[in-house]
């Protein structure tokens, strides 16, 4: 089934290369039904899991390069948790979390406390060299 997968979304994404490799691995008899590699069984497990609706905002935090893609699509989310935030992240999939933390802390920070008053505020965490009162 993944492999299926792979197929169809090279397919969806214009890539007509897919089907002579297709083609040639049918040929030379490399093809295969089913495997039992851990990938295989991720995906299995993946594509029969249906998470409860959950009554909770939900951030969804996208790269510059995701969020015009239709496979990031936010959509569906909203079967899941009625309450929907979508905000872009400067960079691509690994530079968004490396190049642009800064951006991304930022957001975070925005989207987490957006209208928390200043009496809601979590106290910032306790730290090595921070006056505590037990110490």
């Amino acid at each position: 089934m993944p492999s299926l997968w792979r197929v169809v979304s090279h397919l969806l994404a214009g890539d007509r290369s897919i089907a002579r490799r297709v083609r040639r691995s049918i040929t030379d008899g490399k093809t295969q039904v089913w495997d039992s590699s851990r990938r295989t069984l991720y995906y299995r497990a993946m594509s029969k899991f249906v998470p409860p609706r959950i009554r909770a905002r939900l951030i969804c935090l996208l790269s510059d390069e995701c969020r015009p893609k239709k496979d990031y699509a936010t959509d569906a989310w909203t079967s899941i948790a009625g309450d929907v935030a979508t905000h872009s992240i400067r960079g691509n999939h690994s530079t968004c979390i490396s190049r642009h933390v800064d951006d991304l802390a930022a957001c975070i920070n925005r989207t987490m406390f957006a209208g928390a008053s200043a009496v809601s505020r979590p106290a910032p965490p306790i730290g090595i060299y921070q006056h505590t009162e037990n110490a």
